[in-house]
């Protein structure tokens, strides 16, 4: 099952709202004998509790990506060696939110090919992030692919901590469009940040 975003989270907050309120007013208004009000104070409370674990979770998000983020520009690509491939890819959602991106990691397995979703605009990037020391190969590319058809991304990238990508992982990414990152490519992206 897809992990849902912080939107989505946002959206059904206020959807059980609206629906809270909605049931009150009609439970006391028309049909108190009914209980209809109840559910309604029942559903809003639902709705607002969502809503403030939302806010709170964006309030720590945001904290945590301000520090990490003076971090990962003080420190460059050197910091990579050190994380371990889960830490890679939340690492690359920080860069990402760091390049005004909303950005997200997918969950850990099962992630249909895609481990950081980055939204702006109508720009929807599905990431493949892969924490490899030697060059990443096709399959990587097939992952992508398919993962961009599941979440609906309209730009596929694989981001790898190696130097390099085999000659059939270029070619396929030639031919599919998807985007290719090295080690070197994040410190031009660390670079782009800064300014």
């Amino acid at each position: 099952m897809r992990k849902n975003t912080p939107a989505e989270m946002r959206f059904a907050g206020i959807l059980l709202l609206v629906f809270g309120i909605f049931f009150v007013i009609f439970g006391f208004a028309l049909v108190p004998e009914l209980g209809f009000q109840y559910m309604g104070i029942a559903v809003s409370g639902i709705g607002i509790i969502i809503l403030i674990v939302r806010a709170v979770k964006d309030v720590q998000i945001e904290n945590n990506d301000r520090i990490l983020q003076e971090q990962l520009l003080r420190d460059g690509v050197s910091s990579i060696d050190n994380l371990t491939p889960y830490e890679f890819e939340e690492w690359i959602a920080r860069l990402m939110r760091a390049k005004g991106y909303n950005a997200y990691t997918t969950k850990y397995s099962g992630d249909y090919g895609i481990d950081v979703i980055a939204e702006k605009e109508y720009t929807k990037i599905g990431i493949q992030v892969k924490k490899f020391h030697k060059p990443v190969g096709v399959k990587a590319i097939q992952e992508v692919i398919a993962g961009m058809q599941y979440y609906d991304c309209n730009i596929g990238w694989v981001v790898t901590s190696a130097n390099g990508f085999t000659q059939a992982a270029i070619n396929l990414a030639q031919k599919s469009g998807v985007v290719l990152f090295t080690k070197n490519d994040i410190a031009k992206l660390i670079q782009d940040s800064k300014k």
